[in-house]
C-alpha cells in the first residue's frame, strides 16, 4: 500500500520556503519541506533553526543504482509549483520519476549535455489524476547533475 498524502503533509508543503526531493539509491523518494528561519529572527535568538517536515518512501520510478537530488528553492513564489501544490489533497498518492537524460536531443549531446528531469504523478482514488514537470536540469555530465550513479 502506498504512503497516502495527510492533511499535515500538506500543509507543510504549503507553508514552506524549500522543496527538496532526494532519492538515495533505494528505490524511494523522500521529500522535505523546509522552513527557514529569518535573518532577523536568527539575529533575536541565535538557537532558531530551520523546521523540516518529512514525507518518507514516495514511490519513485529510477533506474536501478542511480540517486537523485533536487531543491527547489523559494518554491512558494513560482506560479507552476504553486499550481502543483494547490490540486493536491489529503489521501493523494505521489509517485516521483526521475527521468535520466530523457529529453536530450541532438543539439544537447552536440554540446556535450545532459537533461535530466524530475515528474510527479498524483493519484487520486487509485487513478492517475496529474502527471507534472516539476523541474529539468541542463548540464555537463559530472556531479552537479539532478541524477548520477551511485
Amino acid at each position: 500500500m502506498q504512503k497516502e498524502l495527510t492533511k499535515m503533509d500538506i500543509n507543510a508543503i504549503k507553508k514552506s520556503d524549500d522543496l527538496i526531493f532526494r532519492c538515495n539509491g533505494s528505490g524511494k523518494t523522500r521529500i522535505e519541506a523546509v522552513k527557514r528561519v529569518g535573518y532577523k529572527e536568527k539575529e533575536k535568538n541565535p538557537f532558531a533553526d530551520d523546521r523540516y517536515h518529512f514525507i518518507d518512501d514516495v514511490k519513485t520510478e529510477i533506474e536501478e543504482g542511480r540517486i537523485a537530488f533536487e531543491m527547489l528553492h523559494s518554491h512558494q513564489y513560482c506560479p507552476m509549483t504553486k499550481t502543483i501544490v494547490n490540486l493536491l489533497r489529503p489521501g493523494d498518492i505521489l509517485v516521483v520519476i526521475w527521468n535520466e537524460n530523457g529529453y536530450g536531443n541532438g543539439l544537447t549531446e552536440k554540446a556535450g549535455l545532459v537533461v535530466d528531469s524530475l515528474m510527479l504523478r498524483v493519484f487520486r482514488k487509485e487513478k492517475l489524476k496529474y502527471t507534472f514537470m516539476v523541474a529539468q536540469c541542463i548540464c555537463e555530465d559530472n556531479t552537479a547533475r539532478m541524477i548520477r550513479r551511485a
